[in-house]
């Protein structure tokens, strides 16, 4: 697990792809709670928890966040994909 002490922006998403690799994406959504407000809006943590949402099922939610990371930038490839992918 992630300690609070070592609760940077890098260990959680380190951590969170750690987790969707492993087939459990599931714990991600508790997890993502206790990252620090300011990482929660960051785009690669927002870019995560779409993924995660997809992964889980859960589309409305994955729609709605990447379809909020690519009108911040359409030219985000990787965005645009899972968007699609959601969206399909």
């Amino acid at each position: 697990g992630i300690k609070a002490k070592d609760a940077n922006l890098e260990n959680w998403l380190e951590y969170f792809k750690f987790l969707l690799i492993q087939n459990r994406a599931e714990e991600v959504p508790k997890l993502y709670e206790r990252m620090k407000e300011t990482d929660r809006s960051h785009r690669n943590a927002l870019y995560l928890k779409g993924l995660t949402a997809r992964c889980i099922g859960n589309l409305d939610d994955a729609e709605a966040i990447f379809s909020k990371l690519h009108q911040a930038n359409l030219d985000d490839i990787a965005v645009a994909d899972q968007l699609a992918l959601v969206l399909v």
